[in-house]
């Protein structure tokens, strides 16, 4: 297990990793798939081509995992959008809820000077709202979004960019994740990453990595 007594900046994904949005994201990707071209993807496709990469880079790499060509992304990110902004407009407490211990984490890290980040492939006006709405907004010196990056995960910008705007080294520095295309992003940007559990969710990428933890709670006394 990483020590994370000896990492001074935490950089955290979005999704799943400290709110629970997957299945939101899920529903409102598969809708619109369906609407579009009259085809269904399942929840386990979601989450290896999807999760972490962003909308458009999701879509792209899941037609052509099909051999199948994309539909236009405008189209489809315009309706996605549409869908997404409703659900979180007018059921967002339904919808969207934070990770179990995930606000006592960031509390505790906080108070023992750590340097927080936010980096996700979600533009940043939903990732505003995601945090804002959840409170955890104020707990972070920075929120690196899809759109202050040219390249999603897995490419490393996001994570990278995070960093130089902490002033952190890459040594001092853990990522906290939960799919494929964020522990690739973080292997790609050579930073040491832990992946959170999301039960039933990510039980492979689990599976693949020996630096996972089941609850933010299990990392809780190693802050102290």
């Amino acid at each position: 297990m990483i020590d994370l007594r000896k990492k001074n900046y935490f950089l955290f994904d979005m999704d799943g990793t400290l709110v629970d949005l997957e299945r939101l994201n899920y529903h409102c990707f598969n809708e619109v798939t369906q609407e579009i071209t009259g085809t269904e993807l399942s929840f386990v496709e979601y989450m290896n081509y999807v999760a972490g990469a962003g909308t458009v880079t999701g879509l792209l790499s899941y037609f052509a995992s099909k051999g199948v060509k994309a539909p236009s992304s405008e189209e489809f990110l315009k309706k996605y959008r549409v869908r997404k902004e409703f659900f979180l407009d007018h059921h967002f407490d339904e919808m969207v809820t934070v990770i179990a211990g995930a606000k006592e984490f960031l509390t505790k890290a906080k108070q023992v000077g750590k340097k927080l980040a936010v980096g996700t492939s979600t533009n940043k006006f939903f990732a505003l709202m995601i945090l804002n709405k959840t409170g955890l907004l104020p707990y972070f010196d920075t929120v690196v979004t899809a759109d202050d990056v040219h390249h999603r995960k897995p490419n490393p910008e996001i994570y990278e960019k995070a960093l130089f705007q902490l002033k952190g080294t890459k040594p001092e520095t853990l990522i906290f994740e939960n799919t494929y295309n964020g522990v690739k992003s973080a292997e790609n940007a050579g930073i040491d990453y832990l992946v959170i559990h999301s039960t039933g969710e990510n039980d492979d990428v689990v599976a693949k990595n020996r630096n996972s933890v089941d609850s933010y709670g299990e990392l809780l006394p190693q802050l102290y």
